[in-house]
């Protein structure tokens, strides 16, 4: 279900099984004009997603298959030349086949942590090992009958996705065509049909993975991002990673983004911004470099290890929320929260008009690091509880803001 959100990443799939489609139909049929429709896609798909060289593949395991199989036609081999050379036609020319591999290389160095990157496990998405066994078995049980172009297939597609969960999505859309005219009788037909309706019921019912209902989901910095609007944030902004789609959807051109989640366009920043995570004295200079004078960023759920050397050479360890140590508030003031994630402003820089909006003693960050800093005395109680019920009544629904006021009127 998560691979079928409203993302580019659909057209990847839909452009797929057309060409797959096409492809039997012009070897099936013998109706050659089909084969025109797979360099057709493959200009309207590097476009459109990186995923384009799937297509490619595809084309290459029709080609390698056909031949295999004695059905040498010089056809097929233009097609899969054709769509090569349409694939160029974008912006970025031939330099969109690489993309695919550049993810997976940033990914394997551990640079970032992307969950749709991973293996797939079982527990996360046991259709698709259900699916899978079932082709397996339905291969196993009709070996008299199978294509080499289904087969081979449906090893590139098995192997993709056990590698990276994102292509279960793909595999699962292949699953039907692939198995399907293997299935003669009628009646295992149909209750695979009712398995598949009931299934797709429960899902739609009591299993529906994401938020119900119009407009924008709550995990998105709807109401940071109005409030940037609306005060007239000026100056370079440095924002979450997770929230950068949203931001450049919202806020562009007025307001550049800092990054977003297209890793292999800001692989250079990703790794400035990796290389400062452990320093102060490296963070502090990457906002300098950038002359960054407001952040939007979201909550971090770890906690940082803090060392700090006195003046008499000692070393103090302590613990803190991501946001207190890049965001130090002598530096910074926090002038917005929501459940998604806080604003900051340069102490001083273009937005220190709206220092007087501060919250100066919440720290929206960090399940119990209010009442922490609460119990050693670090901020005043009344103070919290007078701005945690602030918090409250302009944003009422706000569960951090009615956490932060659980832990300031709590006594351990």
């Amino acid at each position: 279900m998560t691979r079928y959100i409203d993302r580019p990443e659909m057209f990847s799939t839909l452009f797929a099984v057309c060409i797959y489609i096409a492809l039997r139909q012009a070897r099936d049929t013998g109706a050659l004009r089909w084969l025109l429709v797979p360099p057709l896609i493959s200009a309207i798909w590097a476009n459109v997603h990186a995923a384009v060289i799937v297509g490619l593949v595809i084309q290459l395991i029709f080609v390698a298959s056909s031949w295999l199989t004695g059905r040498r036609s010089m056809a097929f081999v233009g097609t899969l030349a054709a769509s090569v050379a349409a694939t160029g036609l974008n912006p970025f020319g031939y330099r969109i086949l690489t993309v695919p591999f550049e993810l997976t290389s940033i990914i394997d160095s551990g640079l970032l942590d992307n969950k749709e990157w991973r293996s797939p496990a079982l527990l996360q998405v046991p259709f698709f090992f259900v699916a899978l066994g079932l082709l397996v078995v339905v291969f196993a049980t009709s070996w008299r009958r199978l294509d080499l172009f289904n087969v081979l297939l449906a090893a590139f597609l098995a192997f993709i996705a056990l590698r990276y969960v994102r292509n279960v999505g793909l595999f699962c859309a292949f699953m039907p065509l692939l198995t399907g005219e293997l299935l003669d009788a009628k009646r295992v037909r149909v209750a695979i049909g009712a398995v598949g309706l009931a299934s797709f019921t429960f899902v739609m019912t009591f299993y529906y993975p994401f938020e119900r209902g119009f407009g924008v989901a709550s995990h998105f910095p709807q109401r940071l991002a109005t409030f940037v609007e609306s005060r007239g944030l000026r100056g370079n902004m440095l924002n979450a990673y997770d929230f950068g789609g949203y931001l450049a959807w919202r806020l562009f051109p007025e307001r550049p983004i800092f990054v977003d989640g297209r890793n292999e366009v800001f692989l250079p920043l990703l790794e400035k911004v990796a290389a400062a995570r452990g320093d102060s004295r490296a963070w502090s200079a990457l906002l300098r470099e950038y002359a960054v004078e407001y952040a939007v960023v979201e909550y971090v759920p770890a906690i940082e290890r803090v060392t700090v050397v006195g003046a008499d050479g000692r070393a103090t360890t302590s613990y803190a929320p991501v946001s207190v140590t890049r965001f130090p508030r002598s530096r910074w003031a926090l002038v917005e929260f929501d459940d998604t994630g806080m604003v900051f402003v340069r102490r001083g820089g273009a937005n220190a008009a709206f220092a007087g909006l501060e919250y100066t003693s919440l720290y929206p960050e960090g399940a119990g690091y209010q009442q922490h800093l609460i119990e050693k005395g670090a901020v005043r109680r009344e103070i919290v509880i007078a701005e945690a019920e602030r918090k409250l009544r302009e944003d009422p629904g706000s569960s951090v803001g009615q956490r932060l006021l659980r832990e300031a009127v709590q006594k351990r």
